[in-house]
């Protein structure tokens, strides 16, 4: 057995948050619900260079943008005009179970690429994320995170330069709707059926178990599984969960949000398999096929044409070989980039 690790507030030394200049940005200042359209606007345009067939919902910049914490936790680069330039966020993911959790987001509008405004974003962001993980006192592992699509290869290589490395690589996959749906039986003793807003918070324990064993993953807390299962874009007509038919309990689920927005982009109409899981006493027993071919079924007839994901390359739970017999091809990759503290 290894060692105990020393707490991260005896690891690591809280760090001054770095004074932000560049010529170009005519204002550092925190962000805040009042400048929801203005972020929205500049994500739009990164999401229209690094991910074309999908942007943003306008919910998750909402989210981003309120809190009690916000206003020390945001930064926004403006122009002489108040336009945004970049914005970013260091936060500390609140489920916390194996390992710390800072988490990045944001980045810098196309148009303002390449001229060192990320970089002294990163490092504001950097150390607040370090402020984070310093205040903790849990003798646990801990990290700074963040992710992006691999066609935005400069922000790929900005983190990697300092000091970050692509621990995974995540594969998008896409299912045409067109193709035939295969016919999979539930398994004795459990049902399959639509979400119903009662399953939330079984739901919720059926995911942090079912996910337990995956890489990066904590705990969801309530307060955040709320916000997702009640957000924007979740769809309850195109989830489903298969449930103990003794016990009532919920064994696994497939969990989906469709972004209207993102339609147009694409030229088609999907929806988004965020999370389907089986918990770790309900695997062996062919419950994932069937679940997977419902969730597909309610899809379209959802009206939806197709259907993507992402998944861990590296899966442990055979999610892959899953997706690709039931009809998921490849589309695009994300890596998920951390730096150990």
């Amino acid at each position: 057995m290894s060692p105990e690790l020393p707490a991260v507030s005896a690891r690591l030394e809280s760090p001054d948050l770095p004074a932000l200049q560049h010529p170009e940005v005519a204002q550092w200042r925190p962000a805040g619900p009042e400048d929801v359209d203005a972020v929205f606007a500049a994500q739009q345009a990164m999401d229209a260079v690094d991910h074309p067939e999908w942007v943003t919902a306008r919910g998750d910049i909402e989210g981003a943008l309120s809190g009690a914490t916000v206003a020390a936790d945001t930064m926004l680069a403006l122009d002489a005009h108040g336009a945004v330039l970049a914005w970013g966020s260091a936060t500390l993911y609140p489920g916390i179970d194996t390992r710390l959790q800072a988490l990045l987001d944001g980045g810098v509008v196309p148009s303002a690429r390449r001229r060192g405004i990320g970089a002294a974003l990163l490092a504001w962001q950097v150390a607040r994320a370090e402020q984070h993980l310093a205040a903790r006192d849990e003798p646990l592992p801990a990290w700074i995170r963040t992710n992006h699509d691999l066609r935005n290869p400069g922000a790929i290589a900005l983190l990697q330069a300092h000091g970050f490395t692509v621990a995974r690589t995540m594969r998008v996959l896409e299912r045409d709707l067109a193709e035939p749906i295969d016919e999979v039986a539930s398994p004795e003793g459990i049902t399959i059926r639509a979400f119903e807003p009662g399953d939330a918070e079984a739901t919720r324990h059926a995911r942090n178990d079912s996910f337990r064993d995956h890489w990066g993953s904590e705990p969801v807390p309530p307060a955040k599984w709320h916000a997702f299962v009640t957000g924007e874009t979740f769809r309850e007509d195109v989830s489903v969960v298969a449930v103990d038919d003794e016990s009532g309990e919920v064994l696994a689920f497939a969990v989906s949000t469709a972004n209207p927005r993102s339609w147009d982009l694409s030229g088609y109409r999907y929806s988004y398999l965020e999370l389907l899981g089986v918990v770790r006493a309900g695997r062996g027993r062919g419950i994932s096929p069937a679940l997977l071919a419902a969730a597909l079924r309610a899809a379209k007839d959802a009206g939806m044409e197709r259907v993507g994901l992402d998944v861990d390359a590296d899966n442990p739970t055979g999610a892959v070989a899953l997706y690709e017999r039931s009809g998921f091809e490849p589309i695009a990759s994300n890596a998920e980039i951390v730096r150990e503290v």
